[in-house]
């Protein structure tokens, strides 16, 4: 990558004191009881074993993020990122509400795109639920930009969803 001085905030690296790993199998349990309640173990374990095959391609990631000052098992944070033809998509961030506003987002958001920036897509993109204003102002704040909206049913009824997209290739060098 190119050393530009707009560089958005999300292409930059990550300065956390929390963990982060990528996602194992085992960590089903410890997910449905720390971020996911209202999610089935069977769901989860599908999830995640999706979220491996895709790793095992080349076309993908899930990172959980500890905080090993609480427990070597207290996942605090979940994100992931899947690599489509031209553009890769971090999905199904969540972050423990009590560690909320402390960097965790903008951290995991980091660490995924420094592995989109090693592959050869063109942009990256999110979504995000238009009732959750609170990401929307954490997205815009890395960098992404608004880019289109479609009507979806996240499990709660159908809500538009905003997708906001950074441009990756004004970042890299022509060669």
């Amino acid at each position: 990558m190119r050393n530009h001085k707009d560089c958005p905030l999300a292409l930059q690296q990550s300065n956390t004191t929390f963990g982060i790993r990528f996602v194992e199998p085992l960590d089903a349990h410890l997910l449905q009881a720390q971020l996911w309640q209202h999610k089935d173990i069977v769901a989860i374990r599908e999830f995640i074993q999706r979220v491996l095959k895709f790793e095992d391609q080349g076309r993908g990631i899930g990172i959980v993020v500890t905080d090993h000052s609480v427990s070597s098992d207290m996942i605090i944070g979940y994100g992931q990122v899947t690599q489509w033809v031209k553009c890769a998509e971090i999905s199904d961030l969540i972050v423990h509400p009590s560690y909320r506003g402390q960097g965790i987002g903008t951290a995991m958001i980091q660490y995924l795109t420094q592995y989109i920036l090693t592959s050869k897509v063109n942009c990256i993109e999110l979504g995000v639920a238009m009732s959750n204003p609170r990401a929307l102002a954490l997205y815009r704040r890395l960098g992404f930009k608004d880019s289109y909206t479609l009507q979806l049913n996240l499990g709660q009824g159908t809500e538009p969803i905003l997708y906001l997209a950074i441009d990756l290739t004004p970042y890299f060098d022509a060669t």
